[in-house]
């Protein structure tokens, strides 16, 4: 199979790549380095076929690694990256504020009671404190966040 592409089109598929490359990275369970390779080798094969072309800037060898990587300078310019950003940011602040609020209604009625719960009722109830922490955290950010370390017994 051939596949013709443009300079601009092998760009985005460089970048494309690149950015499921690295999203792969954070598996770092061993039962799937078999599936983190195919990726790695798919990469190296574009990456290879894009230092031919007008993005060889953007691409240099790893002496260590043995691989072809997109530079951090053209990383940082690429639209894949401002993806990872948000979807990161947007993940951090989802997951806090699920737990925070799976933590307060747990407290709040009990551990047993909130085991007994599905995860349809657990969502219902958590709901409230979720959208209460959500305008929180939007308004203020973490700054109003704070630990509060127990004494240690001695």
């Amino acid at each position: 199979m051939h596949l013709r592409l443009t300079e601009s089109e092998l760009a985005t598929l460089v970048e494309m790549v690149s950015l499921a490359t690295q999203s792969a990275t954070w598996n770092q369970l061993p039962e799937h380095e078999a599936d983190f390779q195919r990726f790695v080798a798919m990469e190296q094969k574009i990456l290879s076929r894009a230092t031919e072309t007008g993005c060889g800037d953007w691409i240099a060898y790893d002496q260590e690694e043995q691989r072809l990587f997109l530079t951090e300078e053209a990383r940082e310019q690429l639209y894949a990256q401002k993806c990872v950003d948000e979807m990161r940011s947007e993940l951090f602040w989802e997951e806090l504020i699920f737990r925070l609020a799976e933590r307060d209604t747990e407290n709040q009625i009990g551990k047993a009671k909130w085991t007994a719960l599905n995860d349809k009722q657990r969502d219902k109830l958590i709901a409230p404190l979720q959208d209460r922490y959500f305008a929180e955290f939007r308004k203020n950010g973490i700054r109003g966040l704070h630990l509060i370390y127990e004494r240690e017994q001695g």
